[in-house]
């Protein structure tokens, strides 16, 4: 089994910490039948999704991701990474698949499964792209027009969801999943499964370079930090 999370970890605090840790206990407790076992980090470089630098850098960053838990840190492209949550989620996704991950591992404030997965059914329907078409802009921002035309087809409160950011963003990689059919650049060809969810907190390749980290201090793992575009690792 190989876990793969899509992260900006600016900076990592414990509710990222807790969702290694989570990671890896739920990597123990399934992959006892041997196999690859790993928990893959699809990462943000030296900008993040809100057009700014990074508060650390992302060589720091890939470090304490793997003194958390982390095997395996890839940088996300910055076109993806500096992106809104539809396409930062897409490019997340389709670099896990592409790193071998069979498992998505997210979360959420709502931490309910069933209710995000209803909300990405709805943005992808047509009823839903009719209601948006329709709704008149009124200076309302995209967000809160998609907000309302999906309230016209759920109710506000199912909508209400798409409030919270990383609501939003666990919505966007189910329908990354379904959208860039990911597993098929995967090692199987099958649909990636979402078989667990965290619930957070709201306080909540190129050439190749190690991380710099102890593998004693790091249980052993060393992290490969990949450079899509090549060259010497930093220093």
């Amino acid at each position: 089994m190989v876990i793969g999370i899509v992260c900006e970890f600016d900076p990592l605090h414990r509710g990222h910490a807790r969702l290694l840790s989570h990671a890896r206990a739920y990597l123990m407790e399934q992959a006892r039948g041997g196999g690859a076992e790993a928990v893959v980090c699809a990462m943000s470089g030296s900008f993040t999704q809100r057009g700014s630098f990074a508060a650390l850098s992302k060589t720091a960053r890939a470090e304490m991701a793997v003194r958390c838990g982390a095997d395996l840190v890839l940088e996300l492209p910055t076109p993806w990474a500096m992106s809104p949550a539809e396409t930062f989620a897409r490019g997340g996704v389709r670099l896990l698949a592409l790193a071998g991950a069979d498992t998505l591992l997210f979360g959420s404030e709502c931490g309910d499964l069933p209710a995000l997965r209803c909300l990405a059914d709805c943005l992808d329907s047509p009823a839903f792209a009719d209601h948006l078409t329709a709704a008149p802009e009124s200076g309302l921002t995209f967000a809160a027009r998609r907000q309302a035309a999906a309230a016209s087809l759920l109710g506000n409160a199912a909508a209400a969801l798409l409030q919270s950011p990383n609501n939003t963003l666990a919505v966007e990689y189910l329908r990354a999943l379904r959208h860039t059919r990911a597993l098929e650049l995967g090692r199987q060809g099958l649909p990636l499964p979402v078989v667990d969810i965290f619930l957070g907190r709201r306080s909540a390749p190129g050439q190749s370079g190690i991380v710099r980290c102890d593998p004693q201090e790091g249980g052993g793992r060393l992290c490969l930090y990949a450079h899509p575009g090549g060259g010497r690792p930093p220093p």
